[in-house]
């Protein structure tokens, strides 16, 4: 009992130690890979932001400068332009404000006329007033706007002098030279599109021109750090990184717009970012220690439970180790613990038959010794007996039958033997010339037997009495009434690492049924009594397959070849092997190759 309560606290405290050091893995993977699946998930948010925004400022520049190229190709409006009438001037202003009306963001459209030093506003006050020599070097500087790229300045013309970016045209009307300028404002821009951005805490927009000048922002920074600012975005035309302004870190993304070449610049503090994160990692940390003192306290719980048919179990086992083989285990229920008291009682009535089977085949054991001993007299006896008749032969005179005698012994020696399951080929071709001297004997004039063997082939090993089947067949089943004269022929060669030992016969041939049995036979289990019927028995050629199989697996094959009339032919392939116990040795070993 004291063992089994300091297993189950042992097996509780590793699952518990088991149990925190997961849950704190899980959470610290967690933490881990929420702050960064969040930091770069926002950061691809701030991007696609920066994206959207600067996709919509490009095309309102777009706009802008094809209204300004519309306008100075406008016919009506360079005819007006050419008058030197007050009214064609007037005309003139409600022109321009036509185009002012086309898009929101245009602030005001100017048109000067140099030579004329006159003014032409979309304004509805004093839309046509005298210039001077201020307006005339203000309407000389926006001519240095080219391009699509527009210029930034500020508004001399308008009374608050603000910022704006514009766009210049040169117009030739006539005789008449003028200047066509379209404006936007600076904060209109700003506060339309940009002013969303820094209405968050700890954001900040800015818009740069091509030459990564500040032109609009929601903050003026130092020079020091627009460097620090400017110099992280130098280079590549958009992007996102971190980048550490006074003594804080910002999330950045930026991006050049294609159309007017101007840079759109996000900045956001990481320090609100953080607190999102610290709040996440302690509520992930708090989750964790929830599901920590539950685990904890089922574990415990269910260790409880699980105790008693533990130790109901233990206490089975123990007795039955002290040789009580008639106890039994507790079966409560259909759990693991069920399950396992169930098949430890079924090995205990397993057990129990075993020591019945046991005592009955101990003395089943005695037994087959004694018939053995019995046995091992009979072989012995039976040479005595066949060598006592065949020198009594001798003696008187019957050569012939002696001979005979001779090669049955020969055979029956070998058969019989206990010196191993293989031979060498040459031993086995001088078994088969004994076997068909006996056949002669008996069947007198009716075959003759050649030999075609390779010299390299003969000192291979094969399994003893292998060829004897094949030779019999040949023997039995080859001549016929047609036929009475049958020619065999045996063969062995070497192809590659397999030895190929063939025997063929011109007697009457295989059947197609029958050839079809005998290569099953050599192909797959089948038993002989299944394939006994037809032309010839088969128990031989099944023997030589279970061998072939046993020996070799599948590099051991025996394959049947007859036309139905004029020859038979058994070819069997097996591996190359040169040491008469590589084979047996491998049959101990419990495996064929």
């Amino acid at each position: 009992m004291k063992l089994l309560w300091s297993m189950r606290m042992k097996t509780f405290a590793a699952v518990v130690i088991i149990d925190i050091l997961v849950i704190l893995a899980i959470a610290a993977f967690f933490q881990y890979r929420t702050a960064q699946f969040f930091t770069e998930e926002y950061a691809d948010a701030l991007y696609d932001r920066t994206y959207s925004a600067s996709k919509v400022i490009d095309e309102r520049f777009q706009d802008v400068y094809r209204l300004s190229r519309d306008a100075a190709f406008d016919k009506e409006l360079l005819r007006l332009a050419a008058s030197d009438r007050q009214e064609e001037r007037s005309q003139l202003a409600a022109l321009l404000r036509q185009y002012k009306s086309r898009n929101p963001l245009i602030d005001n459209v100017y048109c000067y006329f140099p030579e004329r030093q006159t003014l032409v506003k979309s304004a509805e006050y004093k839309a046509v007033q005298p210039g001077n020599s201020d307006t005339a070097a203000w309407f000389t500087m926006t001519l240095t706007q080219q391009g699509l790229v527009p210029l930034t300045a500020n508004d001399r013309i308008a009374a608050s002098g603000k910022g704006v970016y514009l766009y210049a045209v040169p117009l030739k009307a006539g005789d008449v030279s003028a200047v066509l300028v379209f404006t936007v404002s600076e904060r209109g821009l700003y506060y339309t599109y940009l002013d969303n951005f820094s209405r968050t805490d700890g954001r900040q927009a800015f818009l740069l021109d091509n030459s990564h000048r500040i032109v609009s922002g929601s903050q003026s920074l130092d020079s020091q750090t627009s460097g620090q600012m400017l110099s992280e975005i130098e280079g590549p035309v958009s992007g996102k990184g971190s980048l550490r302004l006074d003594g804080q870190t910002y999330m950045t993304a930026w991006l050049t717009m294609p159309f007017s070449d101007y840079t759109l610049v996000i900045l956001d503090n990481q320090e609100r970012l953080q607190q999102k994160l610290q709040m996440m990692q302690l509520a992930s940390i708090m989750s964790a220690l929830v599901v920590l003192t539950i685990s904890v306290l089922f574990l415990y719980l269910t260790a409880i439970k699980l105790n008693q048919p533990v130790e109901e179990l233990a206490d089975a086992m123990k007795r039955v180790g002290h040789g009580n083989l008639d106890q039994r285990a507790k079966v409560d229920g259909s759990d693991e613990i069920a399950y396992l008291a169930t098949r430890f009682n079924r090995m205990l009535d397993h057990i129990g038959e075993l020591v019945d089977r046991l005592a009955t085949e101990k003395n089943l054991k005695r037994e087959a010794e004694l018939k053995s001993l019995q046995y091992q007299i009979r072989p012995h006896f039976i040479y005595n007996t066949l060598n006592s008749i065949r020198l009594a032969a001798l003696m008187q005179g019957a050569k012939s039958l002696a001979d005979v005698l001779g090669s049955f012994i020969e055979i029956l020696r070998v058969s019989t033997g206990r010196k191993g399951g293989f031979a060498t080929l040459g031993d086995e071709i001088r078994t088969i010339r004994d076997y068909v001297a006996l056949q002669e004997f008996r069947h007198r004039d009716s075959f003759d037997v050649k030999y075609d063997l390779a010299p390299d082939s003969l000192d291979c090993c094969v399994p003893r009495l292998l060829l004897q089947p094949l030779v019999e067949n040949s023997i039995l089943h080859g001549p016929s009434s047609e036929r009475p004269f049958c020619h065999i022929l045996i063969r062995s060669h070497l192809e590659e690492d397999s030895l190929v030992l063939e025997v063929r016969d011109d007697g009457c041939g295989l059947s197609e049924a029958d050839l079809l049995r005998l290569n099953i036979v050599t192909a797959v289990s089948t038993t002989a009594q299944q394939l006994s019927h037809g032309g010839m028995s088969n128990v031989g050629i099944t023997n030589i397959r279970e061998r072939l199989r046993l020996y070799y697996g599948a590099r051991g094959t025996l394959h049947y070849d007859s036309d139905g009339h004029s020859f038979t032919s058994a070819v069997v392939h097996l591996p190359v092997s040169r040491d008469i116990h590589e084979y047996e040795l491998e049959m101990k070993g419990g495996s064929p190759l």
